[in-house]
């Protein structure tokens, strides 16, 4: 079978950084080999959890944030 090559840039801020971890899972379950990941702003972050192999843990953790204090 053969293996699909990307090069995946990752940008955004704040919230919006959440679409890179859908962007990833996405080319992960469609068997895509990420070579190379170049990041800025809140898509640095989001690549470096990627590879220290953290992405599904930060992202039950955000996603289990809430507003509070909210008016």
């Amino acid at each position: 079978m053969e293996v699909n090559k990307v090069q995946l840039v990752l940008s955004c801020g704040g919230a919006r950084s959440l679409s890179n971890i859908e962007i990833i899972e996405v080319l992960e379950e469609q068997r895509f080999e990420m070579i190379n990941i170049s990041e800025c702003s809140m898509g640095a972050i989001i690549g470096v959890i990627h590879a220290a192999g953290y992405l599904l843990v930060y992202k039950e953790w955000i996603l289990s944030m809430t507003k509070s204090g909210a008016i």
